[in-house]
């Protein structure tokens, strides 16, 4: 028996130039509502992120947080929210990537909702000045450098700048 798991990120269009075939040692032929989902930005609705977040981030006042932060980022409007869900725990989400469209880079920022951690796409010398984020101990060329974990009102604010900060990047 031979297992081989393939973890592909991209944009549609960078992972149509990919040879998908090649990777797996067999024909590949993505689904086509895959793909939509995948690009529309109004694809991942409301009510589907409630129930991850019910699910995945601790309740209180700590979930209201990481609610508020997603009203605020999905309100900007060419923001989407795409999870990546856990292989060994159907129905159950690691993270959610929340990307600006038209897709030309990475997501902006990483949301780990049962940690309320969350890692900006930006230099670590972002995170200077910041009273509650931090610069992360990852390799120079990881494009998510900078996180925080959201406590309370203020670390959500912060959160929000960096946010911001992220989403006017890749849009550059």
């Amino acid at each position: 028996m031979r297992l081989r798991l393939v973890e592909v990120e991209g944009t549609p269009e960078e992972i149509r130039r990919l040879d998908i075939e090649q990777l797996l040692g067999r024909p590949f032929s993505p689904s086509q509502s895959l793909m939509e989902a995948d690009t529309d930005p109004a694809g991942f609705d409301e009510a589907r992120l409630s129930t991850i977040l019910e699910a995945e981030a601790p309740p209180g006042r700590t979930r209201e947080l990481l609610e508020a932060f997603f009203d605020t980022v999905r309100s900007w409007g060419d923001v989407s929210v795409v999870p990546n869900w856990r292989a060994n725990a159907p129905g159950r989400v690691s993270y959610l990537r929340v990307h600006r469209h038209p897709r030309t880079r990475g997501a902006f920022v990483y949301v780990f909702p049962a940690r309320l951690r969350l890692n900006f796409r930006l230099d670590a010398a972002e995170a200077k000045g910041a009273t509650h984020a931090a610069a992360r101990e990852v390799k120079r060329d990881n494009a998510y450098q900078v996180s925080i974990s959201l406590t309370d009102q203020s670390t959500l604010e912060e959160a929000l700048r960096l946010s911001r900060r992220a989403y006017e990047l890749v849009g550059a």
